[in-house]
């Protein structure tokens, strides 16, 4: 009597145009499609996960690797050359507005021989796949400079001078940037306090380098380099 294994599928994720042809654009790197081959496989066969990542954002992802989790532990895995493990990060090149180039895409696969469960019966598992990349978040801002006499005005009256973000990149990561009062002036200088608010507006997790934890909770070494 076969013995089934059925498998739902979870992604999970811990930026012109060059003629009619459209490039995506959004906060990093996003997971495009994560399968197999069969949606039920037979214990002691075997099945291959395949997960496909793209950087659509606006700069280049460094040490990027990403792993699977929500099998037990009798699934056995076979080696791969091809599973984009934390040993060997790899980077994702950005798309170029400028030559209309697609980023960069990579196909990670895993290989297991199911594992067992008793005659006649079936389970269900929810395999989920996680990527890890590092990011840069680039802001330009401007600063109108003003007068002593009109500073001065701007601190009796509770405000600041102007400030515009001029250009930000496309990541995961927002920064926006204000000026906070009070401003104070001295002489022909003036103090002030320059606020930055950092947002997470992509569709994972951000973590500190050395404090980011893998699915089973451990922490994740910053990756090897060669």
């Amino acid at each position: 009597m076969q013995k089934k294994l059925s498998i739902l599928f979870v992604l999970v994720l811990l930026v012109s145009v060059s003629g009619c042809t459209t490039l995506e654009s959004g906060n990093g790197v996003v997971i495009k499609e994560f399968t197999t081959d069969f949606n039920e496989v037979i214990s002691g066969e075997r099945a291959d996960f395949y997960l496909k990542i793209k950087n659509i954002g606006s700069q280049t992802a460094e040490n990027v690797f990403a792993e699977i989790y929500g099998l037990d532990f009798g699934w056995k895995e076979i080696e791969s050359g091809m599973k984009c493990p934390n040993e060997k990060p790899i980077s994702l090149i950005a798309p170029n507005t400028l030559y209309g180039t697609e980023g960069e895409e990579k196909v990670c696969i895993w290989s297991y021989t199911a594992s067992d469960v008793p005659a006649g019966m079936s389970t269900t598992y929810e395999p989920k796949a996680r990527v890890f990349y590092d990011y840069q978040t680039d802001a330009v801002i401007g600063l109108t400079l003003v007068s002593r006499e009109e500073m001065i005005r701007l601190q009796n009256s509770g405000k600041a001078p102007q400030i515009d973000v001029l250009s930000k990149t496309s990541s995961p990561i927002d920064v926006a940037v204000n000026l906070q009062t009070p401003i104070r002036v001295s002489g022909n200088e003036a103090s002030f306090i320059l606020g930055i608010t950092v947002t997470n507006v992509g569709e994972g997790v951000p973590c500190l380098k050395g404090r980011c934890k893998s699915s089973a909770g451990y922490p994740i070494e910053d990756p090897k380099t060669d």
